[in-house]
């Protein structure tokens, strides 16, 4: 029997976070029966797909989202077809109908945080009004969503939404991301380091820590790793590198800008390289990932960098206890760039512990397949059992 997944977003890319991991089992789940198709403003995957287009996909970022919004919520969903079973996933606070929600992002939990990270300027009070829209979306999903299976990404995201959904406890699971295993794991780091190193720039006395987001530069710790990596030069190691890869060029402008007033001579030692289709590349050439985030939910990069073995060096954000072993795999870093600082040094000196067991692959992409197959029966057994009462 066939059954339909109508997945409901805004935006179906590959380069989607929050969607990466449901297209990666994309095959696993077509070879059980089940089909995707999409309600969304824009979708940018090859191949065929059966694509339900929602209005205002030319829009600015916020205005678009109203209107993706407004349309699924108040002008209705895709063509029923009653011949073929239909379940609705979705995605944090997106759509209300929705059967399965998965959340990677949860903004009350970000909200309770970014009152206590400094804000520099217009933009950071603008990102603000944009949390809290999000915090609406959020708790209009968990009170009047008819979600019969909620997932979080990561426990510690879990617990934050435990308190708001009490009566329906019993449909919460962890459901973590998955990358490719054929893509990122450690024997390929190695056979492309010499080469990554080489093509990048760099000597074999350079310490080069990486740095990766597509955006978010204040809640991902930027400017902590910044100033950090500025006082570990000014103790002696001017060998420490800054490998800075993400970015829209608007927004790296804009840090350019701040980097020039705050950090003179800083192009000797940050490297900017925008956004790449190889990430694989840059995790070859690091020595480390540094990445003092003030909030995720289940960082892909650190799922991808501890695959390919690569030592992490990450503050203690959600999601960061499912991957982090504190001086197996990595160190835990604190929030004050003095104390990251000596970290750093210690690291340089002693080198950072990587263990050759990655911890990325104790949840697989089979198991993510088999977990959502599941919610996806029971959903349809619900509402069948619905119909015939």
């Amino acid at each position: 029997m066939s059954i339909r997944l109508l997945i409901v977003d805004p935006e179906v890319t590959e380069r989607s976070p929050s969607l990466r991991s449901l297209l990666l089992v994309r095959p696993l789940l077509e070879q059980r029966g089940i089909t995707y198709e999409f309600l969304s403003q824009k979708c940018e995957l090859p191949g065929k797909n059966v694509w339900h287009r929602v209005p205002g996909g030319s829009l600015p970022l916020l205005p678009r989202l109203w209107v993706f919004l407004f349309y699924v919520h108040l002008i209705g969903r895709a063509k029923d077809k009653p011949d073929v079973p239909t379940v609705v996933y979705t995605t944090d606070g997106l759509c209300l109908w929705a059967d399965i929600l998965t959340f990677h992002y949860f903004n009350p939990a970000w909200l309770r945080i970014e009152r206590m990270i400094p804000r520099q300027g217009w933009r950071d009070y603008a990102t603000l009004l944009r949390s809290w829209q999000g915090w609406l979306q959020d708790m209009l999903q968990l009170r009047f969503g008819r979600w019969k299976f909620l997932n979080a990404v990561s426990p510690s995201i879990l617990d934050e939404i435990r308190p708001w959904v009490r009566d329906r406890s019993c449909n919460l699971n962890v459901l973590p991301n998955v990358i490719s295993a054929a893509r990122f794991n450690k024997e390929d780091r190695l056979a492309r380091r010499i080469t990554a190193r080489t093509t990048l720039g760099y000597g074999t006395e350079d310490k080069v820590f990486l740095f990766i987001s597509q955006g978010h530069h204040r809640r991902k710790g930027f400017w902590l790793a910044v100033e950090a990596l500025a006082l570990v030069r000014k103790s002696g190691f001017a060998d420490a590198r800054f490998h800075v890869v993400g970015g829209f060029p608007k927004t790296l402008e804009r840090l350019k800008k701040r980097l020039n007033q705050k950090f003179p001579g800083w192009q000797d030692w940050i490297c900017f390289f925008g956004m790449v289709s190889k990430p694989e590349d840059h995790f070859a050439a690091a020595d480390a990932l540094l990445l003092p985030s003030y909030f995720e939910a289940f960082s892909l990069v650190e799922i991808e960098a501890a695959a390919m073995g690569l030592p992490l060096l990450l503050t203690p954000h959600h999601g960061s206890e499912m991957i982090l072993k504190d001086g197996v795999n990595g160190l835990v870093l604190p929030f004050d760039a003095a104390g990251i600082a000596e970290i750093l040094i210690q690291g340089i000196q002693a080198g950072f512990p990587a263990s050759p067991q990655s911890g990325a692959d104790r949840f697989t992409a089979k198991d993510f397949a088999s977990l959502l197959k599941e919610q996806i029966q029971s959903c349809l057994a619900e509402s069948n059992l619905d119909a015939i009462h």
